[in-house]
């Protein structure tokens, strides 16, 4: 929370102004007259809070959270050896085994969407699961709009469920200080029925082409097999003409026993032996750190330092087991975004300094008590437009200090941490997931904004009624 230093009338001018600036450099992304981009807006935002004199530099320092920042960065280390080592390829390609139908696929693909966002963030299901989806509907000429919509928008409901699902439950859960097991118990059931929600509205839009049988979408064999890119054990010419008879005119036939040289065969079936024996050791070890990673934070421990604990481990078993370094993970870590937390971290800090959010927030208190339905639904409504407005992550960084006016924080916490993550979907703008799907599909098919807009704005509106009265309810 902010200090209560009097601030002169020329700081809080400034501040309003350098807050309006890093917003508007944040929600455009790119500015013509100061292309900067959404990380050097939100960086220059807090160097121009230090320069005006708002927030003095040891401030600045104290203002970021770097259990959030820690967080996010394990997070993506973890996810970044899952993806080397095939997890998310070999999910997708499950997606299709022996799906027969548009219904089926749709139901899978939304289940499977919400589990991976809840425990990975939403952004990264969307970035691994868009492509076999357009694929797929593709092959079996399905409608391309209510599998991306679906893959969006489940994406987002599923990371509603935990606070580890998306940057901003990541802050919330951090700041809130609330248990992990807490927050889920709170936030699962009203996921689970906004996402039953969101298919049902889905399937009514869409119910006839979704009726369509499809063409055979089963996973070759050797996809799942060699997916990992730590495989040890290469397929043999016999076996490559085997699953790629298009790749080879003919196959040699077997030695003969006379023709071999024992030696050499031994000595390569036993090299051949060790590194597969070393590489299955690596595998276990690193689903084995994943889930002491989910384990720790489900019982309390501190979730920054949990994560950083488990990435190092893996990080450590891979140096030993396989000989690599950890140069290319780390070439692989979203810098931007880290950055882009800290510039924000620092520029919300200063505007809070001002005192504005806090004199409105304080204006609005009598229409947001949240002992009433009717102060639920302000707060709701308030959350709902600002987080379009403003983007879910800034206005969450915005609001939180002042949450504890509102004299139940732990409820406000789970209101905001479900409602700015669902607001995210009524637009195809409204989250980063929405413009991943969109952008990483749109040379198969443009998701319009028009089209994704008829069905985000009733889906939003009834996940959020259904989920919001919900965690209501359970707080009464």
């Amino acid at each position: 929370m902010a200090d209560l230093r009097v601030i002169s009338s020329v700081q809080v001018i400034m501040g309003v102004s350098v807050f309006c600036i890093t917003w508007l450099l944040i929600a455009k992304k790119r500015v013509s007259f100061l292309p900067l981009g959404r990380t050097g807006g939100a960086l220059l935002g807090g160097v121009l809070m230090m320069v005006c004199g708002i927030v003095a530099p040891n401030e600045a320092y104290a203002s970021i959270n770097y259990d959030t920042i820690a967080l996010l960065f394990a997070m993506m280390i973890l996810t970044e050896y899952l993806t080397k080592d095939g997890f998310f390829e070999l999910t997708s390609r499950l997606l299709l085994l022996n799906c027969k139908s548009g219904v089926q696929l749709l139901l899978r693909l939304a289940g499977l969407t919400a589990v991976l966002a809840a425990l990975f963030t939403n952004d990264t299901v969307c970035v691994f699961l868009t492509s076999t989806v357009v694929t797929t509907c593709a092959k079996s000429k399905l409608p391309f709009a209510p599998f991306l919509m679906a893959l969006a928008t489940c994406a987002n409901i599923g990371s509603a469920a935990t606070m580890i699902g998306n940057p901003q439950n990541i802050i919330i859960g951090v700041l809130s200080k609330m248990a992990f097991v807490d927050f889920l118990g709170h936030s699962i059931l009203a996921a689970l029925g906004g996402l039953t929600l969101n298919l049902l509205i889905l399937y009514f839009y869409y119910k006839d082409q979704l009726r369509l049988p499809l063409s055979s979408t089963e996973p070759p064999f050797e996809s799942i097999r060699h997916t990992s890119l730590y495989s040890a054990v290469p397929a043999t010419e016999a076996e490559e003409a085997y699953l790629h008879p298009e790749d080879s005119t003919s196959v040699e036939p077997l030695p003969s026993s006379s023709d071999l040289t024992p030696p050499a065969t031994v000595a390569t079936a036993a090299t051949v032996t060790q590194s597969s024996m070393r590489h299955r050791i690596y595998r276990c070890g690193l689903y084995f750190s994943v889930s002491c990673t989910f384990v720790a934070i489900l019982c309390g421990l501190n979730m920054g330092w949990s994560t950083v604990s488990g990435a190092m481990a893996v990080i450590v078993l891979d140096a030993c087991l396989n000989g690599k370094a950890a140069d290319e993970v780390f070439s692989k870590v979203d810098w931007n975004l880290l950055i882009f937390f800290c510039g924000l971290f620092i520029v919300m800090h200063g505007f809070d300094t001002v005192g504005l959010t806090r004199s409105l927030w304080t204006a609005c208190v009598p229409y947001m008590n949240l002992s009433t339905f009717f102060g639920v639904f302000n707060f709701t409504v308030i959350v709902t437009v600002g987080c379009n407005l403003m983007s879910n992550v800034p206005f969450v960084l915005l609001v939180g200090p002042q949450l504890h006016l509102l004299g139940q924080p732990k409820l406000a916490w789970l209101l905001l941490a479900f409602v700015s993550t669902v607001a995210g979907n009524l637009t195809l703008v409204g989250s980063v997931a929405n413009l991943i799907v969109a952008e990483k599909a749109s040379h198969a098919y443009v998701l319009t904004f028009s089209e994704y807009l008829k069905f985000g704005v009733p889906s939003t509106l009834a996940v959020i009624s259904f989920g919001t009265f919900w965690i209501w309810l359970l707080s009464i």
